[in-house]
Order: structure tokens, then sequence, then C-alpha cells
């Protein structure tokens, strides 16, 4: 257990269990309501989605941290960190990384280092743990990445910038769904709808994953993380039971000999704004 700068309230590292994914819950969508991007709703969680990411089989390898309020035992913080490998075209070695993620502080417990708190404990743990580094990412115009800056200087851990993402691809399957959701200006709306249909084209060599399919899943893989400058890459078991969540759509490419030469997997999560909560895809990974 390690106290915040404010003695009401403390961090420690914890082990989830599924009796927690409400609070998880509660925690991420009060934070996410309050950061958002300009004009367009925050990402909403639900047990599913929680599951979604913490449910694997190799949970065990996780680290979460929560903030708790000493006298009520509220939890007003958290923020989990998933085992990955790092591979960098030419490095002499694969590194051991911990991708940060779900970095959430209730809105009337913010400003109050407890995002500092959170990041020293994960920081201290992962350096126990022998870990090479961890990752995230971070909006620019956001808070985060000034409390990560902090917490590299308190525990005298450096920080590295090494990607920037200037754009994100968007299909709009449903605009009046859509423009719930976000902000659109009369001529976004209309320039949408114009481009809102989708052809139904038939392809004999495209179909949706079977679990058959997995050991050439895995081939493909291991191809994307050799032939690539910067990877970051899942335990085998851990992305099986990923591809087979209930959540998770994923559909292959066959070659003339009948064998998957390219798969694309991509998953559910719910965007909120406006009062509306709408269902939304993600691809998580295409090869």
């Amino acid at each position: 257990m390690e106290h915040t700068k404010n003695k009401k309230y403390f961090v420690e590292e914890f082990k989830l269990e599924e009796k927690h994914y409400p609070r998880i819950v509660q925690i991420t969508n009060d934070a996410f309501s309050g950061h958002h991007f300009e004009g367009v709703g925050s990402m909403f969680f639900d047990i599913e989605s929680i599951n979604m990411f913490f449910g694997s089989p190799l949970l065990s390898k996780c680290i979460f941290v929560r903030a708790v309020h000493k006298e009520t035992k509220e939890w007003i913080g958290f923020v989990a960190a998933i085992p990955r490998v790092l591979k960098v075209k030419g490095a002499p070695r694969e590194y051991k990384a911990y991708l940060v993620g779900f970095y959430s502080i209730k809105q009337k417990y913010q400003r109050m280092s407890i995002a500092k708190a959170l990041g020293r404990l994960i920081i201290k743990i992962g350096v126990e743990k022998g870990l090479d580094g961890y990752i995230a990412f971070f909006e620019e115009e956001e808070h985060g990445v000034d409390a990560a800056k902090s917490v590299s200087r308190k525990t005298n851990q450096p920080l590295d910038s090494f990607l920037k993402v200037d754009n994100l691809i968007l299909k709009v399957l449903n605009v009046n769904k859509f423009s719930g959701i976000v902000k659109l200006k009369f001529y976004e709306k209309m320039g949408l709808k114009l481009l809102e249909s989708v052809k139904n084209r038939q392809n004999a060599n495209i179909r949706q994953y079977l679990d058959s399919d997995f050991p050439q899943i895995k081939e493909l893989l291991e191809d994307f993380s050799k032939n690539n400058i910067i990877s970051l890459t899942r335990d085998p078991i851990d992305y099986k039971w990923f591809i087979e969540n209930k959540r998770v759509t994923t559909v292959v490419h066959l070659n003339k000999q009948d064998k998957v030469d390219g798969f694309i997997a991509m998953f559910k999560f719910h965007l909120s704004g406006f009062g509306n909560i709408e269902a939304i895809g993600c691809i998580d990974t295409i090869h």
C-alpha cells in the first residue's frame, strides 16, 4: 500500500476478479465521460467489454493497481498493464514490455496527484518484475502525458516518444446513429450519407474464422512481428482466447491451397454522447 499526496487515499496492487468488474465499469465510465474528443462522445464500458480486455487465461500475468478512499473504501482510480512482447527490427533481442491502459480517475478526484501515485506504483512493480519497459498511448491535448512525464521524473525512469498517430480511418455504416453521438455539420452528415452504403460482394476465398484456423493465424502473427519495424505481440494462448471472444469478429482469406494467408480481427465496443450509446467496431489486427 502506498499513500498519495492526499493522505485520505491510498494506491495498491490487487488481484482482479470478475466480482470487481462493476467497480471498474463505474470508474472508467465516470473518468472517460469527462475526457473526450471535441464534438465526440466518450468510450463507454460494460461488464462484457471489461471481460474482453481482462478475462484472458493469462490474467494472472497482468498488473492491476487501484486507488481507494481510506474512510469510505470507495474505488476512485484504476490502471492496468497487460503483457506484450515488443519487437523492433534490427534490435539485438525482444523486449519484455507491458501495455498500460484504462488509466482512470473519477472526475471529482482528479488533479489530486492520484494519477501520479498510480503511475509511480506501477513503475515500481515493473522494476521489481524486471520489465524492459511500459508502453502507453496518449492524446496530446489531454493531461495523461503530463502525468506520465511527472512519474518519469519522480521514478528516475526515462520516457521516450516513438510513435505519433496523426489519422484514424473511419467508416460510418449508420449516419443517423453516428450523428447521435458525434457532432456533425450539415454538409458532413450529407457527405457521409453518400458513402454510407456497403456493396455486398461475394468472394469464395473469404469466410469467417474457424477454431481450426488458429495454427495458420499463429504463423501469420509471427510473420507480422518479423517483418514490421515495430510490433507488439500477444502470447498465442491469449490471442486465441481473444479472437474467439463473442465480441470479436474475425474473417480470413484463403489461398489457392485453401490455407489462411490473411486475416482481420475487429472487436465491438461502445461510444456515448448526447445521452445516446451506440456500438462501434475497432480493428485490432490486420495482416
